[in-house]
């Protein structure tokens, strides 16, 4: 099992999977040694997943010509653009970026980056993340230093899943980093305004019964009332058997977020929602 498991070399390999059908078997044991699980929906679909974020996704390795992405487009209004790679100008963003360091932790899922922050306020940045082998991970957080270099500060454990959001949900001063595992957020937070946010402050149970799905969140001020509200993918089965996507809120009083609305969406959303929140009004996403 390999050590070096991120967003890109998932991604690679997905590719891979889809446009080289001859090589599906040899594609899908390496998934399986990345700790993903896999079954064939049909013939050309299948479906991927991790049990330890929830995070789930479904593919066709049915290779789609031109004519019929053209025609497909067409049947929805949507505008097809024709253009040579080779013809387009890249110049204009070369030197924007080059190669620095690395630092031996990330999120491997896709779609949510790693968080990093200088919660302790040194100068000096940490990084917040999963570390070591897929379904043996630890949570570990590194700092790094202007040379490039990095040391590891603390180990989270037992691991409490990718870093999702920094917040202050009880506008106390205090941080917390966020945590998406399973079907559960865990919030931690600092002791005081100079230490890592190392102190579990709650846990918010998303989903209470259905699996849990991987989904990219929000947490916002939605109706400036003072208490922060969570926009994310969950279920609750007390009230419909189906995922729904909810705005909760904080409750000083539970320490918690509470479940305040919700709304089914018509589409089937496998890869979870991308929420944007803009003055108030919630726009998502679905896949």
């Amino acid at each position: 099992m390999k050590k070096l498991c991120n967003n890109f070399i998932l991604f690679m390999m997905l590719m891979s999977l889809q446009a080289q059908t001859i090589n599906i078997k040899e594609k899908l044991n390496e998934l399986s040694r990345l700790g993903l699980q896999h079954k064939f929906i049909d013939e050309t679909i299948i479906e991927l997943s991790d049990t330890i974020t929830g995070w789930k996704t479904i593919k066709t390795i049915k290779e789609t010509n031109t004519e019929a992405i053209c025609n497909w487009a067409q049947s929805k209004g949507i505008p097809v653009i024709d253009f040579d790679p080779a013809l387009i100008d890249t110049n204009k963003w070369s030197g924007w970026y080059d190669y620095w360091t690395y630092t031996r932790v990330t999120n491997w899922f896709g779609g949510i980056p790693t968080k990093v922050g200088d919660f302790d306020n040194n100068g000096f940045p940490e990084v917040y993340g999963f570390f070591g082998y897929v379904g043996d991970t630890e949570n570990r957080v590194y700092e790094v230093y202007p040379d490039g270099s990095s040391a590891q500060r603390y180990i989270f454990n037992p691991h409490p899943g990718g870093s999702t959001f920094i917040t202050d949900v009880d506008s106390n001063g205090l941080e917390e980093i966020v945590f998406l595992r399973g079907q559960n957020s865990y919030f931690f937070e600092q002791t005081d305004t100079n230490t890592l946010p190392t102190n579990p402050k709650f846990t918010f149970l998303k989903y209470d019964a259905l699996g849990a799905y991987l989904s990219r969140e929000k947490i916002a001020n939605m109706d400036g009332d003072s208490l922060l509200d969570f926009v994310h993918r969950g279920s609750d089965t007390s009230l419909t058997q189906v995922y729904n996507f909810y705005v909760s809120e904080y409750n000083p009083l539970l320490n918690n977020f509470e479940k305040k609305w919700f709304f089914a969406p018509d589409d089937d959303f496998y890869d979870g929602i991308d929420v944007e929140i803009m003055m108030g009004t919630v726009r998502w996403n679905t896949s």
